[in-house]
């Protein structure tokens, strides 16, 4: 699991807004964060992990197999409760894993058990063995959504590096594909195909900070027309 790229605070204020939007009574609130892809060679090595948008916006980690849930009828602190899963000896010894804070995985069931009877909404990724109600999780990814919309200053403080890393990425490309006036182009296609090394220009994105969001290009646009990024 990568290390969150927001605080605490901002983690706070995405609940409480998620929380005032979906109005929820008597509803449980269950957001997954879904299960690694195993690659197709059938061997225990997987894609790298990318939490469900939904759960990475209430928790800002990528965290496989986690559960954030809600219940709007605990006025306490834990209102919003964290289960991750516990990390085995062989995780830790293979993969270098640490635990992450937060309640057992294991404590899931018993946290719904002593709430069973009311209705469950379930967003993220469908958690196995939770019945939810589709209807009421509908219009809760609807409002959700909405709420996502308006960009907090994180995710503008995000875009902006996406928009950094993506400009001087591209710059570096094109100023590598002119050589004395003229334009190399066999050696652009030819770095796109099997067998060839990945051209530096990719490593650069990531080494300017274009870590998780693939829509790096997309936030280059936006921030070469300012005028365009503004909050809805």
């Amino acid at each position: 699991m990568k290390s969150s790229v927001l605080d605490s605070l901002n983690i706070a204020e995405r609940r409480a807004r998620v929380a005032d939007a979906l109005q929820l009574n008597d509803e449980i609130l269950l957001v997954g964060a879904g299960e690694p892809v195993p690659l197709p060679e059938g061997t225990d090595q997987t894609y790298p992990f990318r939490a469900h948008p939904e759960y990475f916006y209430l928790t800002g980690v990528d965290s496989a197999g986690g559960v954030i849930a809600f219940d709007p009828q605990d006025r306490s602190r834990e209102r919003w409760v964290f289960f991750v899963p516990d990390v085995t000896e062989a995780e830790r010894t293979w993969e270098g894993r640490t635990q992450q804070s937060g309640r057992s995985l294991s404590a899931l069931e018993p946290w719904l058990m002593a709430r069973r009877g009311r209705p469950l909404v379930n967003l993220g990724e469908r958690l196995r063995g939770v019945r939810s109600d589709e209807v009421l999780a509908v219009r809760a990814r609807e409002q959700f959504t909405h709420v996502r919309r308006a960009k907090d200053t994180a995710e503008l403080r995000l875009l902006r590096r996406a928009a950094n890393a993506t400009a001087c990425g591209f710059s570096t490309r094109i100023s590598s594909t002119w050589r004395n006036g003229a334009r190399v182009a066999d050696r652009a296609r030819s770095s796109f195909l099997p067998g060839w090394r990945r051209p530096h220009w990719l490593w650069n994105h990531r080494r300017l900070g274009a870590e998780r969001s693939s829509n790096a290009f997309l936030a280059f646009r936006k921030e070469i027309a300012p005028r365009r990024l503004r909050p809805h």
